[in-house]
């Protein structure tokens, strides 16, 4: 058969699947495999011919009319729509953009796959120290030749007979009135009830991709403003991932004006604004619609909930923005915290698809979108005794299915964000391990190590000067280019990614079993430094003291996900090691005291008093001259202002930091006190707003008590000089010329 003849037939072939997702409301993935050229002529045809509304192409060579994107990020595809898609991987597969993608594919449309050979595409995906194979694209192989919802056709493959993908009988669409499901009426419902009910009564729509939340944000909108509602903001990842909102607000509202990101109807205006335009400066509105939640900081969404007495979160449950379950763990215990009368409503009917859609499940399956863990029942005990630590092999876990799902799933319910390329990595990267605490099958506690070799010696000094940049050696990097430790870059580190235990399981000592199991496996090998970083919390901080690890480098800027300083911990390994923890700890010092007034300056009291304990809790204990207790003894008596005794009230604090509980004498607001003036030479204006004071004169008895309350707890000799000091302190100087000895 000749190749314009095996084309012909191929598109024959095509077209019957695609009348087939039609008829059954569903999607297929389409992989062709072969050469570049092949493969893009036969999917450019196949657009062609059925001359679809929209086609998104992601790759070289896109036909007219379609939307190309040659370097895209997975968030550029939140909340678009097509007819039809196609993704180039002959060079690259970024997994998570081929699970963005997949989500923007409507009903009745194709998605294609352009991948040479299997065999030689699975033998180019390996991460790490060996590229020379991927057990991820392997595995991804094995899921698509066996799964119902993927088609596959080779180049060089005889053209199999047709079979249809979906065999059942679709069910009858469910709409009610002007809602495409009953889900979507109840959001609507509950959008409705946040608008009118009781203020500070938030509601989160939770759904998979597809389920009609954005359609329900705009239709609730459109009736509110229709009800009198004067003002309506939408806000989210990006103006692009709420065009769906203003969609369905303006069909029905077919009298609004207005342009992209806004819409006016009578004295009533619905428009986006970016995050972080809301946060810079607040702009009043009656309600406010967060669109894909998840993809969102968890700072910025309780910044704005502290903001806007009125808020709706809609949020995916599954998917490469941060998967629902990980962002329901960490932002609804806020919400209890927070806003106990928020109510939560869970979309589950599809509206873009039928159920069950093949599409969907292949992605689900075959990237571990969907993983969940069965929660085990365990033991009592701070560890269970017959709980034992394992380091997993990818290999196996590629070959067992149901402990990669259970190890993912743990994963997935631990942290905000995890996404389908740390699949990938889990599988791929060779510099990664992965320690796990098992009872029996189960595992019960995960931790991902990175293995960071030295820096060659030769990129050293360009490393130390900031020119250049060595991958995957975070530590190194940090400590060589930040900090200037040149030694830290001669070492090697087991850099610790991510714990993950149970939250129901949290508090029982797993935690710091599995880092004890990390420090008895690195000392077997040429990795024995271990080293964390993290967004730094107090009780994180206290959580990794207590296992050992020692605070090297704070973050001058806030990290965009937590909205929190990133901080680097050591636990050395050996004598070198120790040296360059030492070197880095005394850059740290002399950074935290130039720093904290200016790109520091929102560091929390309680991290500083985490990080000032950790860097002076190896100094001796300073001897306090007469003179320096007569000065505290003044300032807490009321003779000097706080002006001329600070540097001494923070030397005095730094010792009580240092050698008592910060919360033995002190309250919560002496603490806050203390560090917002004499740490960081806040505004008496700025305390007052701030921090609820009267005004400068309450804020100062305040400081007095404070410093007076500490004194009293370090047990400091008598505050008042001994007799004989005194008379030394105020020996009148000698008069000019006289060398102050005998006459002879």
């Amino acid at each position: 058969m000749g190749g314009s003849e095996s084309e012909r037939a191929l598109q024959t072939r095509l077209a019957e699947h695609c009348a087939e997702v039609v008829r059954q409301n569903c999607r297929l993935l389409i992989v062709l495999s072969g050469s570049r050229a092949w493969g893009q002529r036969v999917a450019a045809a196949f657009v062609n011919q059925q001359c679809a509304d929209t086609v998104i192409w992601l790759g070289p060579l896109a036909p007219q009319g379609a939307l190309t994107m040659d370097h895209i990020k997975p968030s550029y595809l939140i909340g678009r729509e097509c007819q039809h898609a196609v993704m180039e991987a002959h060079d690259a597969f970024i997994v998570d953009v081929f699970a963005a993608l997949s989500g923007t594919v409507r009903g009745g449309g194709l998605m294609f796959l352009l991948v040479p050979t299997w065999e030689h595409w699975q033998s180019m995906g390996g991460q790490g120290q060996d590229k020379t194979h991927s057990l991820f694209l392997q595995r991804f192989k094995r899921h698509a030749e066996n799964h119902h919802g993927v088609v596959v056709f080779g180049e060089k493959r005889p053209l199999p007979a047709y079979t249809p993908a979906v065999t059942d009988t679709p069910p009858a669409p469910i709409a009610v009135g002007d809602f495409a499901t009953p889900d979507q009426e109840l959001a609507v419902l509950a959008i409705n009830r946040v608008a009118h009910g009781h203020r500070r009564r938030p509601a989160v729509l939770i759904a998979d991709r597809g389920r009609g939340k954005s359609a329900a944000l705009g239709i609730a909108a459109a009736q509110l403003l229709r009800g009198g509602v004067t003002s309506v903001i939408v806000t989210g990842p990006g103006m692009d991932c709420a065009a769906s909102v203003f969609k369905h607000a303006r069909a029905l509202l077919p009298d609004a004006v207005g342009g992209p990101g806004q819409l006016h109807h009578g004295a009533g205006s619905m428009r986006y604004l970016a995050p972080d335009k809301l946060l810079e400066q607040y702009t009043p509105a009656h309600l406010l619609l967060v669109d894909e939640a998840a993809a969102l900081p968890v700072a910025i969404l309780e910044q704005l909930l502290r903001c806007y007495s009125r808020i709706v979160f809609a949020t995916t449950v599954h998917g490469y923005e941060g998967t629902g379950m990980g962002f329901a763990r960490h932002f609804f215990r806020y919400l209890d915290q927070e806003t106990p009368g928020w109510q939560r409503l869970q979309m589950q009917m599809p509206v873009r698809w039928r159920p069950q859609d093949p599409l969907e499940q292949f992605s689900f399956n075959a990237l571990l979108m969907n993983a969940t863990y069965q929660m085990p029942v365990l033991p009592t005990g701070i560890p269970p005794a017959n709980i034992q630590w394992q380091l997993l092999e990818p290999r196996n876990l590629a070959e067992n299915e149901a402990e990669l799902r259970q190890l993912f799933g743990l994963l997935v319910l631990a942290h905000y964000r995890t996404r389908p390329s740390d699949l990938q990595s889990l599988l791929d990267d060779q510099d990664i391990r992965i320690l796990a605490l098992r009872q029996g099958a189960l595992i019960v506690s995960v931790c991902l190590l990175r293995l960071e070799t030295p820096i060659p010696v030769d990129l050293l000094s360009r490393v130390y000067r900031g020119q250049r940049r060595v991958q995957g050696r975070i530590t190194a990097q940090i400590l060589v280019a930040q900090l200037g430790v040149a030694a830290a870059g001669e070492l090697g580190y087991a850099r610790i990614m991510r714990i993950a235990v149970l939250p129901e399981l949290q508090r029982r000592g797993l935690g710091a079993h599995l880092v004890q199991a990390a420090r008895q496996w690195a000392e077997t090998t040429a990795f024995s430094t271990l080293s964390v970083s993290y967004s730094a919390a107090p009780e994180l901080v206290s959580f990794w003291e207590r296992q050992g690890f020692i605070a090297v480098y704070l973050g001058l800027s806030k990290d965009h996900v937590s909205g929190s300083h990133s901080l680097c911990m050591l636990l050395p390994g050996h004598d070198a090691a120790t040296q360059v923890v030492s070197a880095a700890q005394q850059r740290l010092s002399g950074l935290l005291d130039a720093l904290i007034c200016r790109e520091l300056n929102e560091v929390t009291p309680d991290l500083w008093c985490s990080l000032v304990r950790q860097l002076h809790a190896r100094s001796p204990i300073p001897q306090w001259r007469p003179d320096e207790l007569m000065e505290l003894d003044a300032f807490i008596n009321g003779a000097r202002s706080i002006e001329i005794s600070q540097p001494l009230v923070k030397r005095l604090l730094e010792v009580f930091i240092a050698t008592r509980s910060w919360g033995t004498a002190l309250t919560p607001r002496e603490r806050d006190l203390l560090v917002a003036k004499v740490v960081k030479g806040k505004t008496w204006s700025w305390i007052k707003d701030e921090l609820a004071y009267a005004g400068k004169s309450a804020a100062i008895t305040g400081l007095r008590c404070a410093v007076g309350k500490m004194a009293r707890s370090l047990e400091l000799p008598s505050l008042k000089a001994p007799v004989d000091d005194l008379e030394v302190m105020f020996d009148p100087l000698p008069a000019p010329g006289i060398t102050g000895r005998d006459p002879q």
